[in-house]
């Protein structure tokens, strides 16, 4: 994990994870921080302000704010936002529609930076995919439309297995790059082991 210090960031989804990686040589600005985050977790952000941290609900969000941090956010989505009309899999995490208006709200009384979007897709489908990325690209604007102008980061998630082509299959599907060319939006992705191949 050191060695890719120089060319990757590093996600994070506990203390422990976030301790190694800072004793590997990442820089705080370098490091995203996903999955559920206890007390400990949170507290520790207020002493790196550099991290950006994915919520995952309006209660994280409301305890984020209260610990008194002030990192770079996204939000994540839930699945319901992004699939395609046929598909009726939902996932208990992440933020729908009704969620996302509540922390909006939240964060417009706060310092915090929203830089973006965010989800974890676990469909192999190629199409799923891009359709997720098209509506999550709509959900930036969306934020920009609120005020947020400096959201404009779409993070992709993981789970490109060890073909990397997938991401490339899924860009090059209709009217996904071009979008987020358009949009002059920054994608993100976690594509773990994919990385060595």
């Amino acid at each position: 994990v050191a060695g890719l210090r120089e060319t990757t960031g590093i996600d994070v989804a506990s203390l422990w994870e976030l301790k190694s990686a800072l004793r590997a040589g990442f820089e705080p600005t370098a490091i995203i921080a996903t999955g559920p985050k206890h007390s400990r977790f949170l507290a520790e952000f207020a002493k790196r302000p550099d991290i950006t941290v994915v919520v995952d609900s309006v209660g994280e969000l409301e305890r984020f704010i209260a610990c008194g941090a002030a990192n770079p956010l996204l939000l994540r989505l839930t699945r319901s936002c992004l699939t395609m009309p046929t598909v009726t899999k939902t996932s208990r995490f992440g933020l729908d529609d009704q969620a996302l208006d509540v922390a909006f709200s939240l964060l417009k009384t706060t310092p915090h930076q929203l830089r973006g979007m965010a989800f974890h897709f676990d469909s192999q489908s190629i199409a799923e995919r891009a359709e997720a990325v098209r509506k999550g690209a709509g959900y930036v604007l969306r934020a920009q439309k609120h005020g947020f102008s400096g959201a404009t980061v779409l993070d992709i998630g993981g789970g490109y297995g060890n073909d990397a082509t997938r991401l490339d299959d899924i860009l090059s599907e209709p009217d996904v790059a071009d979008r987020l060319r358009d949009y002059l939006i920054e994608l993100w992705c976690e594509p773990g082991k994919a990385i060595f191949y």
